[in-house]
């Protein structure tokens, strides 16, 4: 079941991340064309770009461990079906767990509570920056999440192949 909702999970973050990244490239181009043609340069779309990009990259983290394409331990596991490589993998799942707990998920929370205390908002688009940094604890959740399916997966793969 875990894995299951990982899989939605995945999926959900892969789409955003298109549209994030379609949202870019449209910001960018309405720059270039209103600051070539119309001559009057946009005010806005540098800092959407740049706002959407910390989501995209964010987001596109999570999706790229769903689909196993995340950094880890390689030169461990080289060799297929050997211990060594079980071992890599659950490591570094875990320490991606660790890190999408601790870091992205408690310290973004404690980032976006102090930020919506403060209240600053960006200066061309006007929203509040909490919001931009909702990405740190919403990544950190579907990383989380998928590090969790990934070693249950691992867990009972190891166990059903022993016995």
């Amino acid at each position: 079941m875990i894995s299951r909702l990982a899989d939605v999970v995945d999926r959900a973050l892969t789409n955003i991340a298109a549209m994030a990244l379609f949202a870019i490239l449209c910001a960018i181009f309405w720059q270039v064309v209103s600051r070539s043609v119309l001559g009057t340069p946009s005010s806005f779309t540098d800092e959407l770009a740049r706002f959407l990009g910390v989501w995209l990259a964010l987001l596109a983290a999570g999706a790229a461990l769903g689909r196993g394409t995340h950094v880890a331990l390689h030169w461990m596991a080289d060799v297929p079906g050997s211990r060594r490589a079980a071992l890599s993998r659950q490591c570094a799942e875990a320490a991606g767990l660790v890190f999408a707990v601790a870091v992205l998920i408690v310290g973004g929370l404690r980032l976006v509570l102090v930020t919506a205390q403060i209240g600053p908002q960006s200066a061309a688009l006007g929203i509040p920056l909490a919001a931009i940094y909702t990405a740190l604890p919403v990544a950190g959740v579907a990383i989380a999440l998928r590090s969790v399916a990934n070693l249950w997966a691992a867990r009972h793969s190891a166990t059903g192949s022993s016995s």
